[in-house]
Parts: structure tokens; sequence; C-alpha cells
């Protein structure tokens, strides 16, 4: 009885072991087919017949899952600018929708950006079986913030420069350089023109303060 448990436990070592490396696998291929990097625990899903791009100096990272699937009207596509950063555990979601983030973007943690979504308006079938919804794709533009625990839905265009704050749902277009908060998000602020406010130095940059007296 012994020997048959170690011989249970032997096989269950090896089959982790063995699917451990098959995902070790996976990962290196997909980090090796983009340009920017993928941290060890991102699960990226992207069909054969989807498009993927990471650019130069952009990050996803650990436990963010990214899920690009053909749909009714197509493959799906994401794409992700330069040096944008994108958190650990978020939702990248699109089936048969382009998702397109721009450059110099940062994505905190725990955001969902949803490309595309499900038909409902009929009472008398199953909301899987209705296709999907009128509004499809997600644009994100240049130098834009998202705050951790945010939802941005499908057909929505963000503009370059905007932020949106901790826990909004984004069911419409963010203008450029405005500052969105709120369940459905709306305006509150906009950022101010560089000649109008002096600019910050960058993040690790700041300058030091001292005594003076």
């Amino acid at each position: 009885m012994a020997d048959l448990q170690k011989v249970g436990v032997a096989r269950a070592v090896f089959r982790a072991t063995r699917d451990r490396l098959q995902e070790r696998r996976k990962w290196l291929r997909l980090v090796r087919a983009v340009e920017g990097t993928i941290a060890w625990g991102a699960e990226v899903a992207v069909d054969s017949a989807c498009s993927f791009a990471l650019g130069v100096n952009s990050s996803i990272g650990h436990g963010t899952l990214v899920a690009i699937m053909p749909g009714p009207d197509g493959p799906g596509a994401l794409r992700v600018g330069r040096q944008t950063y994108i958190g650990s555990y978020n939702n990248l979601r699109s089936a048969g929708a382009a998702l397109s983030i721009g450059d110099h973007c940062l994505i905190s943690q725990f955001v969902s950006l949803i490309a595309s979504g499900h038909a409902y308006s009929l009472r008398d079938a199953h909301i899987r079986d209705q296709g999907a919804s009128e509004k499809v794709g997600l644009t994100i533009g240049d130098d834009v913030w998202i705050g951790t625990q945010v939802v941005v839905l499908p057909g929505v265009v963000v503009g370059n420069g905007a932020v949106i704050a901790a826990g909004a749902i984004v069911t419409r277009d963010v203008a450029e350089y405005s500052i969105v908060a709120g369940a459905p998000a709306r305006q509150v602020g906009e950022r101010a023109p560089a000649a109008e406010s002096q600019r910050s130095p960058g993040w690790g940059s700041r300058t030091p303060l001292h005594r003076t007296g």
C-alpha cells in the first residue's frame, strides 16, 4: 500500500513538473515574438487567427489576463504601443474586435479593458446565442493614465492624455486631456496646458529637499 502511494505521489509530481515546463516554453515563445516584456505569471491567450503586438519598452505585469479571439465579425487584435506599462492582475479581452493601447500609457492594477460584448435585447433567446453587441472595439490614446479597478467598456475611445480615476466605469468616449471619475464616468477636470503649469519631474527624478536653516 505504501509503495502504491509513493508511485501516486511520484506521478503527481511528474505531471505538475511537466505542466510547469510546458507553460514555461509557451511563455518563452510569446516573449520572443514581441518587442516588449511579459512577466512570468501573465496569461496571454491569442488565437492563431488574431494579432498581438507589444511595443518596445512596454510591459505586461504578473497575473494579467489577455484573451484575444475571433468573433462573429472576424479576428480580434491587440496592439500596445511603445513605453506603456500594464500592471498586475488586469483583464484585457476582445472577441472579433480591435483593442488598441497607445504609447506612454500607465495602466494600474485590476483594470478591465473589454473590446467586445454580447447582444442581449431579445427575451426569447439566450444571451450567449444573440451574437456580439453593436458596440465593438476599444481605443486608448497616448499618454493615458488609468487608475486601479477601472472598467472600460466596448465602443469607447479614450483620447490622448486623459486620466481615469480609480474605480471608474467608462461607458462613453473620454475627451483628450480630460480627467474623469465615477460610475458611469463623467468629466471632473482637465489637465492644464504645459504653458500654464510647471511640469513636474519624471518618476524617480525628483529633486531632494534641503534644509534652509
